[in-house]
């Protein structure tokens, strides 16, 4: 089951009011989560690791290309927080990154596995639970601490492809003329 993630800016107004008051800044970070996938915590690790702090849309080209076939799972995962961001806080997926990615281990299902010379044995089906958080870009941040020059350009073509993209929204939304009659 896939659960709509909840902004960290609304669990942390409810936790703590103090806290969400004094901070001016909007958090834009978007959770998601799917429980029981059927592929051992080992194996999600894997594809864990090919998105964990990725832009998003390179994130969704490793999955796309990957041979797993729970990739299809952390694609559809990573969609949603997309949906998600798009809803709350009016983002674009050039503008977002794979902030968090975790992997735990689920339930664990036993079952007969026949072996040689009529013995039998135990088999397990392992269960995974993934948790995804969005976020959006921080380009300045990343062109800052960028460590070779190539890795600083990457950057900055990408806060220019978003500059571009939010621009090209701008004028492309239509002012709404508001009729009375």
């Amino acid at each position: 089951s896939i659960s709509l993630g909840r902004t960290f800016a609304q669990s942390s107004a409810t936790a703590n009011p103090s806290v969400a008051s004094s901070s001016t800044t909007i958090d834009t970070c978007v959770k998601v989560t799917k429980s029981n996938i059927t592929q051992s915590p080992l194996k999600m690790k894997f594809l864990a690791m090919l998105i964990r702090d990725t832009w998003l849309p390179d994130a969704v080209a490793q999955l796309k290309f990957s041979a797993k076939h729970k990739a299809v799972d952390l694609t559809k995962m990573v969609k949603r927080g997309v949906a998600i961001s798009k809803l709350n806080h009016d983002t674009i997926p050039e503008e977002l990154m794979i902030k968090e990615i975790m992997v735990t281990k689920g339930a664990q299902r036993k079952k007969l596995r026949y072996m040689a010379r009529g013995r039998a044995g135990i088999g397990r089906i392992r269960y995974s639970h993934v948790t995804i958080k969005v976020d959006k870009a921080d380009f300045d941040a990343k062109i800052n601490n960028a460590r070779t020059l190539s890795e600083k350009g990457r950057w900055e073509k990408r806060k220019a492809l978003v500059e571009s993209l939010k621009r090209n929204m701008a004028e492309d939304t239509p002012a709404v003329d508001v009729v009375t009659v």
